[in-house]
C-alpha cells in the first residue's frame, strides 16, 4: 500500500500536482480546457454535454461565422436570394473531405424556401478563412410576408460532415417574401419620396429601400431612417475615436 501511495504521489508530482494523466494534459493543450481523464469533459462549464457533447468547443471553432448579412433580405416568389457569408476554421487541423452546407429550416420556413445542400469541394486548411454565397430559392407558392403573422422570417443553415454530423456555428438569415413590383411603379414611388424628403437621400438608396420593402412606401421610409441613424452613429463613433486617440509619444504638444 505504501509503495502504491508513493508511486501515485510521484506521478502527481510529475504531472504538476494536478492529478491529471499525461493524455489529459495533452488533450488540454489541444482543446484549451481541462479534459480530466481520457474521454472526460472537464469541469470548467464549457465541455459539458450540450448540442455537441464533449466536442462542442472544437466543433464550433471548426466553422466560426465571421460575417453574414445583418439586414433582412427580400425577394418575390420564384426569386433566388444570395446570402454572402465568411467562415473561419479556427482549429489547428484541416477539415475532412465531403463536408457540406445544408439548410435546417423550421416547419414554417420550409413552406417558403427550397432546401439547400452545397458540397464543400475545396480544401479548408487549419486557420483558413473562406467566403460562400448561399442561394436561397423562394418557392413559387410562397405566401407573402405581408399576409402572414410574422414581420420577417428566418432561415438557418449549418455545416455537416460526411456522415451528417453537424459542426460550426449556425448561420441565420432574416428574409421577407414581397410581391413582385412593376419597375415603372417603383420608380414613381421613389421619385415621390425623393421630392418630399426633408433630409437629402440619394435617389439610388431610395430605390433600393423600396425594392427591399416591396414598394411599400411607409416601410421604405422606415428602412431609410434606420440606415440614416446607423450611418450617423458610425460617423459619431469615428469622430470620437479620432478626437480621443492617444497622442504619439514623439509629438511635441507644445510646438
Amino acid at each position: 500500500m505504501r509503495a502504491d501511495g508513493q508511486a501515485s504521489g510521484a506521478q502527481n508530482a510529475a504531472d504538476g500536482g494536478s492529478g491529471q494523466n499525461p493524455l489529459g494534459a495533452f488533450m488540454q493543450g489541444i482543446f484549451g480546457q481541462n479534459m480530466g481523464g481520457f474521454g472526460g469533459c472537464g469541469n470548467n462549464g464549457q465541455g459539458g454535454k450540450g448540442q455537441w457533447g464533449c466536442g462542442k468547443i472544437w466543433r464550433e471553432k471548426k466553422a466560426r461565422l465571421v460575417s453574414s448579412p445583418q439586414e433582412t433580405q427580400a425577394g418575390s416568389p420564384g426569386d433566388i436570394i444570395f446570402a454572402n457569408v465568411e467562415i473561419s476554421n479556427d482549429n489547428a487541423w484541416a477539415w475532412k473531405p465531403w463536408a457540406s452546407l445544408t439548410s435546417h429550416y423550421s416547419a414554417a420556413t420550409a413552406l417558403l424556401l427550397d432546401e439547400v445542400a452545397i458540397p464543400i469541394d475545396f480544401a479548408v486548411e487549419a486557420g483558413a478563412t473562406f467566403k460562400l454565397s448561399i442561394p436561397i430559392k423562394i418557392k413559387d407558392s410562397a405566401q407573402l410576408t405581408a399576409f402572414s403573422t410574422e414581420a420577417e422570417h428566418t432561415a438557418e443553415f449549418g455545416f455537416v460532415g460526411q456522415r451528417g454530423q453537424p459542426f460550426g456555428q449556425p448561420i441565420v438569415i432574416k428574409f421577407r417574401v414581397i410581391r413582385r413590383v412593376d419597375e415603372l411603379e417603383l420608380y414613381q414611388t421613389a421619385m415621390k419620396i425623393f421630392e418630399a424628403q426633408q433630409v437629402e437621400t440619394p435617389f439610388e438608396q431610395i430605390v433600393e429601400a423600396l425594392k427591399e420593402a416591396g414598394n411599400d412606401e411607409a416601410l421604405a421610409k422606415e428602412i431609410l431612417a434606420k440606415k440614416a441613424q446607423s450611418s450617423a452613429k458610425d460617423q459619431y463613433e469615428e469622430l470620437a475615436r479620432s478626437q480621443f486617440a492617444p497622442a504619439d509619444d514623439d509629438d511635441d504638444l507644445y510646438s
